[in-house]
């Protein structure tokens, strides 16, 4: 079952345009893993967030420590940590 936040993250999604656009079908899916208590996922069909859970194949996952993820979701980031391709 999707957690809270994983089933927030797919209906946002879902109502973004750009996303869309870059995700236009792709099955799969992506897993944040914050720190060692918290996951958050969204599986992909067709370019679609989906309910159902992840697939094995096709699925990326980006890892971190809670106090970078912390840094990263400030309403203003430090700088470096405004975007994951550099955090």
């Amino acid at each position: 079952m999707a957690s809270s936040k994983s089933a927030n993250l797919a209906h946002r999604l879902k109502h973004d345009g750009e996303f869309r656009m870059v995700a236009k079908d792709w099955t799969g899916g992506f897993r944040f893993l914050i720190g060692d208590d918290e996951e958050i996922e969204v599986a992909m069909a067709q370019g679609e967030p989906v309910e159902a859970g992840l697939v094995a194949r096709d699925v990326v996952t980006i890892a971190g420590p809670k106090a970078i993820w912390d840094a990263l979701f400030q309403t203003v980031p430090p700088r470096f940590l405004n975007d994951l391709s550099i955090a």
